[in-house]
């Protein structure tokens, strides 16, 4: 294989055709995405619908911890919703022309490289228009999110489990940790809804009848599985009417994670084993660093010349009284064509 520079052609011929399938997206649907800073309402009352990109960013929000539960039907819902709204799926070859990438062929027609080695990455991608000191400034975005129905982990994806973790002091139901997840961001969080450690009693207390608010714990074993998804958005910005390139000016990062707990041991302070079987517990939720997603720090940078980086950069999961279970430092790739392996 060999790095080319004559594939400026090629990308021009993609760019046609991804103008032509953009227009046909366009007809199809009775959306318009807007910035959430070129509101008020009354500014598109040509459009059928409006849909902002915070809320297009709450729906991605949404199917990404569906990819950590995996619940593929509520990940279809949404995915078939963002459709409608706009938000177009593409190939790498895409990403490639549309970041500005050489790319790289791997035949003596120069052809780029196909998706096949991006294994388990979708690709999608949306444009805005945005108005920053009276100028406006094209916008378009690059998603990148794992594909929920790869059969390996992947460079977005990761899932694991543990051997047994055991913990043989005492301590009340409601104030013995058993589970928990936290993360590590670039920048701080803007929000969590991973949440904090959950005790004993918050995570078994609906699964088992005989374990009460007000029992102590005096031995406990339990197995965990996790996993955790990155999602990557790259915000590329030009000047609007004019000619030259896309810039990619706005990187961000946000993550899901879920944790399964498996009971198999739990003894009250009376010495009796109180479970019958195995009692399950889980807990999932998204994290977002501060200032996800700003088109207006993208635009501060393509003004300045500066590159704005936003990210979560690292999952942990934690057992019983935070025992550290897996921590994963998340890839942060800073470009579209950096993502996969």
């Amino acid at each position: 294989m060999q790095k080319v520079r004559g594939i400026a052609v090629l990308c021009l011929a993609l760019s046609m055709v991804l103008s032509t399938v953009s227009y046909a997206a366009d007809v199809k649907s009775t959306a318009v995405i807007v910035e959430d800073d070129m509101l008020p309402l009354e500014n598109y009352l040509d459009a059928e619908q409006v849909v902002t990109v915070s809320e297009i960013d709450q729906l991605c929000d949404e199917r990404l911890e569906a990819i950590v539960t995996h619940n593929m039907e509520k990940y279809n819902e949404i995915t078939d919703t963002l459709r409608s709204y706009g938000v177009e799926e593409i190939s790498y070859n895409d990403v490639m022309c549309m970041a500005g990438d050489e790319g790289t062929i791997d035949n003596a027609n120069g052809v780029p490289l196909s998706t096949e080695t991006r294994g388990g990455i979708t690709f999608e991608t949306f444009d805005t228009t945005y108005k920053l000191n009276g100028k406006y400034y094209d916008v378009r975005r690059i998603l990148a999110t794992p594909d929920p129905s790869y059969p390996h982990d992947t460079w977005l994806y990761t899932t694991g489990d543990t051997d047994e973790l055991r913990n043989d002091r005492s301590a009340m139901a409601t104030v013995m940790k058993l589970m928990g997840i936290g993360v590590q961001t670039s920048v701080g969080l803007a929000s969590n809804t991973i949440g904090t450690a959950q005790t004993v009693y918050r995570v078994l207390g609906d699964v088992n009848d005989a374990l009460s608010s007000t029992d102590t714990v005096t031995n406990i074993s339990a197995s965990y599985t996790w996993n955790v998804a990155e999602a990557c958005s790259f915000v590329l910005v030009c000047n609007s009417g004019t000619l030259e390139s896309y810039q990619i000016r706005g990187i961000y990062h946000k993550a899901a994670a879920s944790l399964g707990v498996s009971v198999p041991t739990l003894v009250v302070g009376n010495g009796q084993n109180i479970v019958t079987g195995i009692d399950q517990g889980s807990m999932s939720g998204t994290a977002t660093p501060i200032n996800y997603n700003s088109t207006k720090k993208a635009v501060e940078g393509f003004i300045s010349g500066k590159r704005y980086q936003s990210s979560v950069t690292r999952v942990i999961f934690k057992g019983i009284e935070d025992q550290i279970i897996e921590q994963r430092n998340l890839k942060n790739p800073t470009a579209p064509t950096d993502v996969g392996y």
